[in-house]
């Protein structure tokens, strides 16, 4: 019994695994190469044996449904007559491929009408994917049956698998590309053919993202970065939507709708918010689509707020959604996730491959109209003698036999001889020949050339696309908007709560629960901040706690300061990386993040000082530096290796400097006067050259002090004395330094390691020493570790502490 079990278990995962492959292949997966899945190929191909091309009359759907299923499809009829349809629909195909003629679905979901009502022919820019069929240099196949013959790719000119972009869900995976503009995806290929090692940022200029059919917006490059350098990605779409200003009431009209999105259920969905008083501000609503094209009337009620609405549109409805991107297709029959520029690359070896076929054959064509041409200028030249021959053999294997001999010439080109007609004895036809063969001996010369020679080799396609790009490319119809996202967040959406906000050595951000680190004794060693199979030698390098509704103000190496609503950070789990810094901040190249800071709203008023690595401070309005622009602002001019350390609100008279090598100094606000945001600052504290400053902090009546080897102590205020900015400062601890903090009573402390271990214990176990005491053991280090940063958090959820 266990071996008949065994047998059949075998037998069911073989046949599951053949059938599994056969979806994958034969179904639902486009081909690299033309872009197309089996059934579009055999429709196209098809549709071109019929003679069915975009300069010929068009013909009923039922013809070539019963050409491809008589012929190449072993399926249904359904099946090929939907693909057909989808190859016509402009709202789906950025491109369509199929020219047709009749009812065709639309936009509301409504299905096409049966096949022997509707009429098709090839589009003309399905030309370019069968142009060169003639020339017998793709790889052919047995049809279903083995009676004929199909490609098994189609010479595409153009890369069809970006520029319409597929879908398709196999066995155990699906493909999910979207549509590009073709004239920005020539441009990409341009870009490559001049320079294979062009970087994803140089494409991402050209190539700017998808282009669907439907318009719409795409909020931020973010998904469009990740999926071009990762294969997967997700874009948020948006529909297009206008205010019309009314002489009592406005209306918002949506004009542009997203990507596979059913217009008709859009419209049911809005009607029942109406309906069940969810879209305040809205009376009623109208689709007034027609030839024009989409137009959905929301009469908005007097006084209501248009933005508000928008919002939650975009919340509760389709007129926002996630597309999912999944660069999946077959790679030499094997399914891969590739990167854009890896697509790309496969294109264009593919092009190289029938161009230097298509060259190859044109060259083998020539030299065969060479032999004969030959044959013919040599017999113009002894055309008697030639006749005589002719006249004396007794038949033509005999005459081709002895013309051979005669002209020393090839059996083709005597065979040639023997089919001329008289008429080509005229000396018109004579010297026509004589012009044939000198075209000819020149044609062969520049394709071996083009053969030969890399530089005209790649020149020929980059006509070849130019050409395309002037004959098929147009205008984008999908705008990519970079306004500031956190703006789309509604209030009430905003969960209350204190949360800690990290970022990483390898510029990883991510938002937390505060209570993700539960308190431990003094003296331990803590847990790990990131686990390490996650992002290997990374680990937390700062952090800051606050209110999931308050701002963070992020300062970069350049000087430039972005900010951002703490809850419109991605929330991880305590062990992950989290996300790229790069992916929610439009940072440069070389730009990193080098601190941030809690903004509160009541604060936006007053002034902050900023403290730089070599010791300067600059005081600057708030106002002036926090701005919901995406781009940042300047907020400080920065010298070469200089960073921001430390943000300091002012609150206090004085406030505290400290150093790396254990110094520390009390500076008055007065002797700080406001800037510029373009200015450098002032010296607020002399540094010896291997020493840097490490931050500052508003004058308290304790301090805690924490050095790199784990040790703390709390210092009271009374052990430092005010001097004037520009002093070294007096020694606050014997070890390298690595934070000060001011003292809050029933806080607790957060500390951070460079090996990424993290401690929470209660700052009230920190014991009050002098400022030349050792400290003691706060936590235990590991060989080679030590100590990076500390942050303060209360151990309940009630309040939010102020980190400043």
């Amino acid at each position: 019994m266990s071996e008949i079990m065994r047998i059949v278990e075998e037998e069911v995962k073989d046949s599951y695994l053949d059938y599994a492959m056969s979806v994958i292949i034969g179904r639902a997966i486009p081909d690299i190469r033309d872009g197309l899945k089996p059934v579009q190929r055999r429709i196209i191909y098809a549709m071109s044996e019929m003679g069915m091309t975009y300069d010929k009359p068009h013909k009923k759907c039922a013809r070539v449904v019963g050409e491809v299923l008589g012929k190449f499809h072993p399926h249904g009829d359904t099946a090929v007559y939907d693909a057909l349809v989808r190859m016509a629909q402009d709202f789906t195909y950025r491109y369509p491929l199929i020219d047709g003629h009749g009812n065709f679905g639309s936009l509301d979901g409504d299905n096409a009408a049966a096949m022997r009502y509707t009429e098709a022919r090839l589009a003309k820019i399905s030309n370019t994917l069968i142009s060169e069929m003639g020339f017998n240099i793709v790889p052919m196949q047995d049809n279903f049956d083995g009676s004929l013959k199909e490609p098994e790719v189609l010479p595409a000119k153009f890369p069809q698998l970006l520029a319409n972009g597929a879908s398709g869900i196999a066995v155990g995976m699906a493909t999910s590309i979207p549509p590009h503009n073709l004239g920005e995806l020539i441009d990409a290929l341009l870009l490559i053919l001049k320079n294979p090692q062009v970087s994803e940022e140089e494409l991402l200029k050209v190539l700017t993202g998808p282009d669907f059919p439907t318009g719409g917006i795409i909020v931020g490059k973010n998904g469009i970065k990740e999926y071009f350098l990762t294969g997967k990605g997700k874009i948020i779409l948006r529909g297009r939507h206008k205010i019309e200003m009314g002489s009592k009431t406005n209306k918002l009209v949506i004009s542009e709708i997203p990507y596979s999105v059913n217009k008709a259920i859009l419209v049911e969905k809005i009607d029942q918010l109406i309906k069940e008083k969810r879209l305040d501000g809205v009376s009623e609503i109208r689709d007034e689509s027609g030839r024009e094209g989409i137009r959905i009337v929301l009469d908005l009620k007097k006084g209501a707020n248009s933005e508000k609405i928008v919002k939650k549109l975009y919340k509760h409805t389709t007129m926002q959604i996630t597309f999912g991107v999944i660069m999946l297709s077959l790679v030499a029959g094997v399914p891969k996730v590739l990167p854009v520029k890896d697509v790309l690359l496969h294109f264009l070896t593919f092009r190289k491959d029938i161009q230097r076929k298509r060259l190859e054959k044109i060259l083998e064509d020539l030299k065969k109209r060479l032999v004969l041409l030959d044959a013919l200028s040599k017999a113009l030249e002894k055309i008697d003698q030639v006749i005589e021959i002719i006249k004396r053999s007794l038949n033509p294997a005999e005459a081709k036999k002895r013309l051979c001999e005669f002209l020393q010439i090839s059996e083709e080109g005597a065979q040639g001889i023997l089919d001329l007609r008289l008429q080509r004895l005229t000396s018109l036809e004579r010297e026509k020949i004589l012009k044939d063969l000198e075209k000819t001996l020149l044609e062969i010369k520049e394709t071996e050339f083009a053969l030969n020679d890399e530089g005209k080799f790649l020149e020929i396609l980059e006509n070849e696309l130019v050409e395309i790009k002037s004959n098929f490319a147009d205008k984008r119809r999908t705008e990519i908007s970079l306004d500031f996202e956190e703006e789309d967040i509604l209030e009430e959406d905003i969960p209350e709560g204190e949360v800690i906000v990290t970022i990483s050595k390898l510029g990883f951000i991510k938002r937390m629960k505060k209570d993700v680190f539960e308190r431990q004794n003094k003296g331990g060693k803590g847990i790990d901040g990131i686990q390490k199979s996650s992002a290997i030698q990374d680990r937390i390098q700062t952090s800051i706690v606050l209110s999931n509704k308050d701002r963070i103000l992020f300062i970069s190496s350049k000087g430039r300061a972005y900010t951002l609503l703490a809850f419109s950070i991605p929330e991880f789990s305590r062990t992950s990386r989290g996300t790229g810094i790069a992916n929610i901040l439009p940072l440069s190249e070389d730009e990193k993040i080098t601190f941030m800071v809690q903004i509160k709203e009541e604060e936006i008023k007053k002034d902050i000082i900023l403290a730089t690595s070599m010791g300067y401070l600059k005081k600057i309005k708030l106002e002036n530096i926090v701005s919901k622009r995406r781009n940042g602002v300047i907020a400080i001019k920065l010298n070469d290796s200089e960073s921001v350390v430390g943000a300091c609100m002012v609150c206090e008279e004085k406030f505290l400097l400290y150093s790396s090598n254990g110094f520390a100094t009390l500076a008055n606000l007065k002797d700080l006067r406001n800037m510029g945001n373009n200015s450098h600052g002032v010296i607020g504290m002399r540094l010896s050259k291997d020493d840097k400053l490490l931050g500052i902090v508003p004058d308290s009546k304790y301090f805690i002090v924490i050095d790199k080897n784990g040790n703390g102590k709390k210092v009271s205020s009374d052990n430092f004395t005010s001097h004037k900015r520009g002093t070294k400062g007096v020694r606050v601890s014997k070890n390298k330094l690595a934070t000060i903090l001011n003292y809050k009573e029933g806080m607790d402390l957060i500390i951070y390691t460079e090996k990424g271990k993290v401690i929470r214990i209660d700052i009230d176990s920190v014991k009050q020493l002098s400022r030349n005491a050792k400290g003691i053991k706060l936590q235990k280090l590991d060989k080679a570790d030590s100590v990076l940063d500390a942050t303060i958090v209360r151990p309940n959820t009630d309040l939010i502490e102020d980190n400043l």
